[in-house]
C-alpha cells in the first residue's frame, strides 16, 4: 500500500477496509488506481453506489482525459 493511502487511513479518512482493498487490486506502482479503488470503496461503504467521476476529475465532464 502506498504512503498516501497509509496517511489516508491514518487520520481516518479512509477505513482500513478501503484501503486493504485498493492495495490488494492494484500493485503499489499505481497509486492513482489504488486511490480510485479506495474513493470507491469508502464511496460504497458510505451508501453510495455511484461514483462522480465529474467532481474528481472536472475535464471528464467536458470529455478531456
Amino acid at each position: 500500500m502506498n504512503t498516501h493511502l497509509q496517511t489516508l487511513c491514518a487520520e481516518q479518512i479512509l477505513r482500513p477496509l478501503d484501503c486493504q482493498f485498493a492495495a490488494m487490486l492494484a500493485p503499489d506502482s499505481h497509486p492513482l488506481l489504488q486511490f480510485v479503488f479506495a474513493l470507491l470503496s469508502a464511496q460504497t461503504g458510505g451508501g453510495h453506489v455511484c461514483l462522480p467521476l465529474s467532481r474528481i476529475i472536472p475535464a471528464a465532464e467536458q470529455g478531456g482525459r
